[in-house]
């Protein structure tokens, strides 16, 4: 996380409030380390599942622009060397 995030007053106050909760269930608990890595596994996959929505919703925009600009070739609307950038730019996705 960057340093310059904690100068501002509401992500600092959020980060202490989420961290004094957090330390109080710890301190409460009878195997603090089980609920840490519960939390961690929930997160984790929340995150994959996150990467992967946002790396098919890429790759579906990719495929939908390099389409558009085969149609465009086609048609006479678009050069070879902006057909092939196009192809390249999906290639690279």
């Amino acid at each position: 996380m960057p340093k310059e995030l904690l100068t501002i007053p509401e992500v600092a106050n959020a980060i202490t409030n989420e961290a004094t909760t957090l330390l109080e269930r710890l301190r409460h608990s009878i195997d603090p380390g089980q609920q840490w890595k519960v939390k961690t596994k929930r997160f984790l996959r929340q995150v994959h599942a996150e990467h992967h929505k946002q790396r098919r919703n890429a790759l579906q925009a990719s495929k939908i622009r390099f389409l558009q600009a085969k149609w465009k070739f086609k048609h006479g609307q678009l050069s070879p060397a902006d057909l092939d950038q196009a192809q390249k730019q999906f290639d690279a996705t």
